[in-house]
C-alpha cells in the first residue's frame, strides 16, 4: 500500500465468471480491475465512472451483447467512452473478415 504508482482501471465484461476470474488473476498485479457479468451494468458504471481507461469483453456478456454496448460508447456524447480502448475477446476459430469488420466498429485489438 505503500506503492505511490497510480494503476489504470480496466474494466472486464464476461457472461462467464471463470472467464472473467481468469482474466483478473492475470492483469490485477498490473491493472485495478472492475468487472460485470452483465452488459447494461457494464455501461452504467462506464457512465458513472471516468477512470476506466480500457475494456476488456466477451462477445455475449448478459443483457446487452459487446457489439451493442461498443456502439453505444462510439456514439456516446462523453468524449472519453468515445476513446476507451476496447478489447474483444474471441476465438481462434472467427475468421479475418469478422476481425477487420470488429476492428471497423472500433475494436482496438482482440484476446484468443
Amino acid at each position: 500500500m505503500g506503492d505511490s504508482k497510480k494503476m489504470h482501471r480496466i474494466l472486464v465484461i464476461d457472461g462467464s465468471r471463470v472467464v472473467r476470474a481468469s482474466l483478473i488473476k492475470h492483469l490485477k498485479d498490473d491493472f485495478e480491475v472492475l468487472e460485470e457479468g452483465n452488459g447494461e451494468s457494464a455501461w452504467q458504471m462506464l457512465v458513472l465512472d471516468a477512470g476506466i481507461s480500457a475494456i476488456i469483453s466477451g462477445i455475449h456478456p448478459h443483457k446487452l451483447e459487446a457489439n451493442e454496448l461498443l456502439a453505444r460508447m462510439r456514439a456516446s456524447s462523453m468524449q472519453r467512452l468515445k476513446n476507451i480502448p476496447f478489447v474483444l475477446i474471441v476465438s481462434d476459430l472467427d475468421d479475418d473478415e469478422e476481425r477487420e469488420r470488429d476492428r471497423a466498429r472500433g475494436v482496438a485489438g482482440f484476446i484468443t
